[in-house]
């Protein structure tokens, strides 16, 4: 192929990923406001958020429709992107991105399901308990909006880092051997630190710390 034929299958495949992704988009529109009233209610336990602004209600709409939209139109984008590099590779490099792209995405999709139903609730009380007697605790819908989305993206590139170790170890930057050696420094390391800290919570001392013999007791006087 010509490189003006591949611009032109290149531009295709962008049109309809673009396509299925605003036709996603508008579809999630109408279901935003369901989304969001669950969201709040989730995560504030009865509370309400505030709309500081006129058009803050409807610019919260706006970012659940295209997040939501976003994601559901993720795995058709990833399809049209694997169409288009697919040609080009060989034989083994493809069954080696199959895997991969299909592991990317279910590692996302886990990652927002634990910021979304774990992480983020329990952040959120734990957050909101800072308040004072002179402190009403109450959430902007923006403010709210804006730190789930940040949580949640941060929690699925987080998530991404087994498929990332595999990368380095496949290219020769790291190898198992090391990974394997530093998990066990890790494991052991918390074990000690785990008996240290019951040992030390059994004696009613800090770990580290020691009673200094009697100087009778050694004999010493003055």
């Amino acid at each position: 192929m010509s490189f003006l034929e591949h611009l032109e299958v290149l531009r295709a495949a962008v049109w309809r990923a673009a396509t299925v992704a605003l036709i996603l988009v508008a579809t999630a529109w109408f279901f935003s406001g369901k989304i969001l009233d669950a969201l709040i209610l989730y995560l504030l336990r009865g509370q309400k958020a505030l709309a500081l602004s006129p058009t803050e209600a409807f610019s919260a709409r706006i970012e659940v429709a295209l997040w939501t939209g976003g994601l559901i139109a993720l795995p058709y984008v990833m399809f049209e992107l694997w169409r288009f590099v697919a040609p080009g590779l060989k034989k083994t490099e493809r069954h080696f991105a199959i895997p991969w792209m299909v592991a990317s995405a279910v590692l996302l999709y886990l990652g927002l399901w634990f910021a979304v139903e774990l992480l983020l609730p329990m952040i959120v009380r734990m957050l909101q308990s800072f308040a004072t007697e002179q402190i009403e605790s109450r959430m902007s819908l923006l403010a709210l909006l804006h730190f789930s989305v940040k949580m949640a993206a941060g929690c699925g590139l987080l998530f991404q880092l087994p498929l990332v170790l595999c990368l380095l170890a496949w290219f020769g930057v790291v190898s198992p051997r090391v990974l394997a050696r530093q998990a066990a420094h890790c494991r052991r390391g918390a074990g000690l630190r785990g008996r240290g800290d019951s040992g030390g919570d059994r004696s009613g001392q800090s770990p580290g710390r020691r009673e200094l013999p009697d100087a009778g007791a050694l004999g010493l006087q003055r």
